[in-house]
């Protein structure tokens, strides 16, 4: 008896890893369409900040400094 019941464990067990799952199956891509991130080339000074319609080169506003790290411009410098 406990023979059968580990057999019918064991046969289940294999059926269950053999068979593969949606995540292993199936390639999911995220495009992100939003548009938000400006891969134009700025001349010296001149940044294109992430997020601000339409993108193009501009350098900083009187007070602003640009961070590279979010992509756009902030108000004031901190070192």
């Amino acid at each position: 008896m406990k023979f059968s019941t580990a057999l019918i464990a064991l046969t289940s067990a294999v059926a269950f890893l053999a068979s593969p799952t949606a995540s292993e199956s199936e390639v999911h891509l995220r495009v992100h369409l939003d548009k938000g991130i400006c891969y134009t080339s700025c001349p010296s000074g001149q940044y294109c900040p992430n997020e601000e319609y339409p993108h193009k080169c501009r350098g900083p506003k009187s007070g602003e400094c640009f961070n590279p790290a979010t992509g756009a411009f902030q108000k004031g410098c901190s070192a």
